[in-house]
């Protein structure tokens, strides 16, 4: 993994270059003004590899997508990460462990609004790190399909349609033990109340983008 090849000096000195970067490309208030945020961008100057680019590419995307939210509103958030430093470092390392593993960078966009939702106070640690490996392990296109059909064909109770099976992986739906039959095809998928909730975060900062 790049985090196990990086030393403590290399992500200080990225802080000189990684500024101009990445102001380039982003609007600076956001970045500026969220510490942990702050954090990722540090790591962006250790690109010396195909992979640490790769990884790069990863946080700008995943940066853009906060940047698209231009009234986030986030005074709470600062404050409580600035007064806890211990809870800043493990929100920073949930961040930088998940956005490496990240196998799909259209994720970014769902990793980036849950973070918006925990910086907001929607959710809280624990159900953003769940959220968070839930995109983590699920499949690109079925996290899209799904966040399409919970809010635009979904209605109670909330069974899936039988191509999201994949979903129940994660947190976002289980194996409701209703079984469809013609064609046997086995469990359909429900979502959870975990899974509705993170449609209606990716749905409502969908809205509040630039």
């Amino acid at each position: 993994m790049i985090l196990q090849r990086m030393e403590k000096p290399e992500i200080e000195l990225a802080v000189e270059v990684a500024d101009t970067v990445v102001h380039a490309l982003l609007n600076e208030t956001v970045l500026k003004e969220i510490p942990v945020v702050g954090d990722l961008v540090k790591l962006i100057k250790v690109g010396k590899s195909i992979p640490d680019r790769i990884f790069a590419a990863k946080v700008i995307a995943f940066l853009r997508h906060i940047d698209q939210v231009s009234d986030l509103k986030k005074e709470r958030f600062l404050s409580e990460m600035l007064s806890d430093p211990p809870k800043r470092l493990k929100l920073s390392e949930v961040l930088v462990f998940m956005l490496d593993r990240m196998d799909d960078r259209d994720k970014a966009e769902y990793m980036a609004h849950v973070f918006m939702a925990h910086v907001e106070g929607q959710i809280d640690f624990d159900v953003f790190r769940r959220l968070m490996h839930s995109i983590d392990i699920g499949f690109g296109k079925d996290l899209k399909d799904f966040v399409v059909f919970m809010s635009t064909e979904a209605k109670y109770p909330f069974y899936l349609p039988m191509q999201l099976r994949g979903i129940t992986a994660g947190a976002l739906a289980y194996n409701s033990g209703a079984l469809k039959i013609n064609p046997p095809e086995g469990p359909i998928p429900y979502a959870t109340e975990l899974g509705i909730k993170f449609s209606e975060i990716i749905t409502f900062y969908r809205k509040r983008c630039i």
